[in-house]
């Protein structure tokens, strides 16, 4: 089994807030059990939570309170399993423009603090390299970002070899208003963005933005690639945690 720890942040306010743990249940030979029974109990209140895995094997547990955590796994036919002190394959950063404004090293070297030599992530990181997997060099950027702050993401993404040519933006300065965009808000922007002749993928930033479910359809209406901030953190950080299963529906970055 391979657990992820997704830590969520505001720039400023504060550096974690609740955890998720994700992962991947399989038997010896390999092969995803979906249906079984996963708990995780906090060591030191007792608080329990219950869930199964879905149809691929895969769980979460989300707004887990930081402490120490005992997961168990069961399923009929299969003998059980109890992990103590689990052991995190993964730790990400779930906030987009607080690793740019906070340093995504700085934000590497807070986790490893806690958790030293884990493998980790941000949105932006997970973004970039998922573009740089998909062979992305001019891409359009969408953000809902007020102006100075789309200036920072245009020079953090194109610091790092990826060109972007053109950019759009919500324009919003408040976060609970980002997470009202709605999904035809978002595909028209994208559609608008993916007309520049020379763009080669898109990326659509910020964690309020809900894209992973459209991504596929976008992709097969343009024919280049689209992803975004949570896209491209869970793909990262199950290609850090060492699954790389291609899963269908989800775009073609979850396919390589």
């Amino acid at each position: 089994m391979h657990r992820i720890l997704l830590v969520l942040g505001l720039a400023g306010v504060a550096f974690a807030q609740t955890g998720q743990i994700t992962g991947l249940v399989s038997d010896p030979a390999g092969t995803s059990v979906p249906g079984a029974k996963v708990a995780v109990t906090n060591i030191d209140t007792g608080i329990k939570r219950e869930t199964r895995t879905n149809d691929q094997g895969y769980y979460t547990f989300a707004l887990l309170n930081p402490g120490n955590y005992e997961l168990t796994v069961q399923k009929t036919g299969f003998r059980g399993m109890t992990r103590p002190g689990i052991k995190l394959d993964v730790v990400a950063y779930g906030c987009t423009s607080g690793t740019v404004v906070i340093g995504e090293e700085k934000v590497f070297a807070r986790i490893r603090e806690a958790r030293p030599g884990v493998a980790c992530t941000t949105p932006i990181t997970a973004g970039i390299a998922g573009l740089q997997k998909l062979g992305a060099t001019r891409i359009a950027l969408l953000t809902p970002y007020v102006d100075e702050v789309n200036r920072m993401f245009r020079g953090f993404i194109e610091e790092r070899g990826i060109a972007v040519p053109v950019m759009g933006s919500f324009n919003h300065g408040n976060d609970n208003e980002v997470a009202r965009i709605s999904q035809g808000s978002i595909k028209d922007a994208v559609r608008a963005l993916a007309r520049e002749p020379g763009v080669d993928g898109v990326f659509v930033s910020c964690t309020s933005l809900r894209v992973a479910d459209i991504a596929e359809e976008l992709e097969a209406e343009l024919g280049k690639p689209v992803t975004s901030s949570n896209h491209a953190l869970a793909w990262h950080c199950l290609r850090l945690a060492g699954v790389n299963d291609s899963l269908p529906g989800l775009g073609r970055l979850f396919r390589v």
